[in-house]
């Protein structure tokens, strides 16, 4: 993904034609869908099981779409974001009593939230020719902790630290 923001960048080095420009985006994916195929997918290829995980490790399996997709997006900025930029308030538990399930949109922090994640997304985007590594370390946090979010499907936790060992790549690259 790096060599692709290169790509976009303008300059004397940069790949013009999009022939290179694909080239790169292969190269990109490749890596992507080998971890997703060797790591990713066997994670949650039994999900949604039979049953779901028990309401004390994930009670968003136990919510409607709606109620799921709002908290998980309140979860992924202020948990996973935030304890990736400020990791001082470890817990070994995040189950139901401790995380709020959120049931509005216009639930204030599921809206600062989305506004949150949208930025660092759109900031990425924008960043991405004059900055690559801001677009890598964007792309790093967002594709890799999206999977462990709880938005495209619940997972067997609600959230863990655990799970954003590689999403924290984003860090390493937002300080590089």
């Amino acid at each position: 993904l790096f060599w692709l923001a290169l790509g976009w960048r303008s300059g004397p080095d940069a790949p013009r034609d999009r022939v290179q420009l694909a080239a790169l985006l292969v190269a990109a994916l490749v890596p992507a869908a080998v971890f997703w195929g060797l790591l990713g997918w066997p994670a949650v290829s039994a999900l949604p099981a039979a049953e779901p995980p028990a309401f004390a490790a994930n009670p968003l399996a136990h919510e409607g779409l709606g109620a799921r997709l709002l908290t998980a997006v309140f979860v992924w900025a202020w948990k996973g974001l935030g304890l990736t930029l400020l990791p001082f308030s470890l817990a070994c538990d995040h189950g139901a009593m401790v995380l709020p399930i959120l049931r509005s949109p216009l639930d204030p922090r599921f809206l600062l939230a989305a506004l949150v994640l949208l930025g660092l997304l759109a900031g990425g985007i924008l960043a991405a020719r004059r900055h690559p590594l801001l677009f890598l370390a964007m792309a790093a946090f967002l594709g890799f902790s999206f999977a462990v979010s709880n938005v495209p499907l619940a997972i067997d936790t609600v959230f863990g630290e655990r799970l954003y060992y590689a999403p924290s790549l984003g860090l390493v690259f937002l300080v590089a």
